[in-house]
């Protein structure tokens, strides 16, 4: 079969298409600088309204400062009423304990107890007597004898009475002694609360005192900043105003160019749309020449050779039996595709490392997880995959895990690699990408968790009502969810003066709301940060690592379970 001949193919005029695509880098050029400068123009007014927002808030801030050093004063006051009313509780206590024991001990078995012993002396007299007067007669001797028996019953009856009146005694004693107990805990704890009472007192006096000073000093300082703050902020604005005016020509400029090269667009369409239609013409040339050398390939493969295969003897005709191995020997082809970099996978391996942390596990810990299924020092796609869609990874996505997986095995030195699931890498080489990939952190101690709450907290609590509005703005763009660069771009507008640290921080807190590194509640922010809230956040922490520990040491137990099995 001839191949068929591409000597007809004509050749098509590089000049009109040239010129067509300056003309569309021309307009997109232009229509790009006109939505950027609208865009500054845009920013430039809502920095405008920030300012005089914060101008505001400066003057709500000085309202506020009275108000609150009102409200601390009353609290204190309280605090001590509130003392005394403990102080009088346990008092009344005491006189409740020593009443109970003066009727325990005016209870009648103690005096019953007394009686039977005075009984019991009198009838070990009575015995010893009558066997003092064994000379009698006897008629009168068995009469005795009876009435000593019947004594001697009444006797064991007494004793039983009294061995129980004596245990009853024991009770009484040791409930009394409790009583006492209890009563010298009430009297210590009372002096404990008179102690903190007075030491109270005298803080709050000194509290007072100090703040008296620092008002004084304050008021100064207070409204030197002010009158300097407004100065600068009055500065800025009339600075925004003249470069929003500049904007302005600016974009009536490139309108104007805009509408000319419209107009041009319109005249050169006709001739646009003849060159069009010739090169559709050219293309569909090209796929008939395209499927015709297709076919002609098809045709030119070699059939597979049957000299290698094995001959069954006894046949008459000699026919050849293809064996199941020799299909089994041809290699397995996967499909190719370009190999997965990391911007792929970098908000990905975010997501893990904010989740882990979360969880309190190191990267360490992290890395012997994830290779815990592995195989002569070697782990492939596949194991990869089922481990991060487990604990402590649980990802959501199986596509995404997959994608992680492929990121960790294949050859950075290939552009092209071939999809195979049993594709295997050396654990050195899973340790130190995925390290990469979560970004080596650190795990806070509960003393750096605290200080980064509460400069946070501080700086969050300051700017609220700002912080509020510029969240507002972006709440109908967003839907009430945010990225991280948008939550960190919102920050920086509000020059929060936030360190990197701080940020991550906010970051980490938010991020516990969703579990979605791409949906962060950003109005959450308030919840997190207010006043009382570490407290609570802390104690539920501690609550879900309690769970995990049990949780793993039942899966422990069942692995044992089934390994003796």
């Amino acid at each position: 079969m001839k191949r068929p001949s591409t000597a007809g193919v004509p050749k098509h005029n590089q000049s009109p298409k040239a010129f067509k695509m300056n003309q569309k880098l021309s307009e997109e050029n232009l229509q790009q600088k006109q939505f950027q400068l609208s865009k500054t123009l845009s920013k430039l007014q809502f920095e405008q309204r920030n300012l005089q927002q914060q101008m505001h808030f400066i003057e709500q801030e000085k309202q506020k400062t009275k108000i609150t050093q009102d409200e601390k004063q009353g609290n204190q006051s309280w605090l001590g009423i509130k003392l005394k009313i403990q102080i009088n509780q346990l008092n009344s206590q005491i006189e409740e304990k020593q009443s109970q024991i003066k009727q325990l001990q005016k209870n009648p078995n103690y005096t019953r107890a007394q009686e039977q012993n005075i009984l019991i002396e009198y009838l070990n007299y009575c015995s010893s007597s009558l066997k003092q007067e064994q000379n009698l007669m006897p008629d009168e001797v068995e009469e005795l004898k009876v009435e000593i028996q019947e004594l001697e019953i009444t006797k064991k009856l007494l004793e039983e009475q009294s061995e129980n009146l004596s245990i009853q005694k024991s009770l009484l004693e040791k409930k009394i002694s409790q009583q006492y107990l209890e009563l010298d805990q009430t009297k210590n704890e009372l002096k404990e609360k008179e102690r903190d009472l007075r030491y109270l007192k005298k803080e709050m006096i000194k509290f007072e005192e100090k703040q008296k000073e620092t008002q004084q000093n304050q008021k100064v300082t207070i409204k030197k900043k002010e009158v300097i703050d407004i100065d600068d902020k009055k500065a800025e604005i009339i600075e925004k105003d003249q470069q929003i005016s500049q904007q302005e020509q600016i974009i009536n400029q490139l309108k104007e160019k805009l509408q000319e090269r419209t107009n041009y667009e319109l005249r050169s369409k006709n001739a646009l749309i003849d060159e069009l239609q010739a090169l559709n013409q050219q293309v569909q040339q090209m796929r008939d020449e395209l499927k015709e050398l297709n076919e002609y390939y098809l045709a030119e493969i070699q059939p597979l050779e049957t000299e290698t295969l094995p001959i069954i003897q006894g046949n008459r005709d000699h026919t050849f039996t293809i064996l199941h191995d020799v299909y089994n020997k041809q290699e397995k082809k996967f499909p190719k595709a370009p190999r997965v970099r990391y911007e792929q996978v970098q908000d990905m391996g975010k997501e893990l490392s904010l989740r882990l942390q979360l969880k309190q596990i190191t990267v360490n810990e992290a890395c012997i997880i994830l290779i815990q299924s592995a195989i002569n020092n070697t782990i492939n796609v596949e194991q990869l995959q089922e481990q991060l869609l487990q604990e402590p990874f649980t990802m959501a996505d199986p596509n995404e895990a997959k994608l992680i997986a492929r990121y960790i095995v294949e050859d950075v030195s290939e552009e092209i690699v071939s999809l195979d699931p049993q594709a295997t890498v050396k654990l050195p080489v899973v340790k130190s990408v995925f390290r990469h990939l979560l970004n080596c952190y650190d795990l806070l101690t509960a003393e750096q968790d605290k200080q980064l709450w509460e400069e946070v907290s501080a700086i969050v609590n300051k700017y609220e009502t700002a912080l509020r509005s510029q969240f507002d703005l972006l709440n109908k763009q967003q839907h009430g969810f945010m990225k991280p660069k948008d939550l960190f771009y919102c920050l920086d507008q509000l020059f929060l003066d936030l360190t990197d640290i701080q940020k991550e921080y906010v970051l980490l807190r938010l991020f516990a709301y969703t579990n979605n590194i791409n949906k962060i509640m950003h109005m959450k922010i308030f919840d997190v940060f207010k006043a009382g809230s570490y407290i609570d956040r802390v104690s539920k922490d501690r609550k879900k690592k309690k769970q995990r520990q049990t949780a793993k040491k039942i899966e422990i137990q069942k692995q044992d379970i089934d390994d003796f099995d």
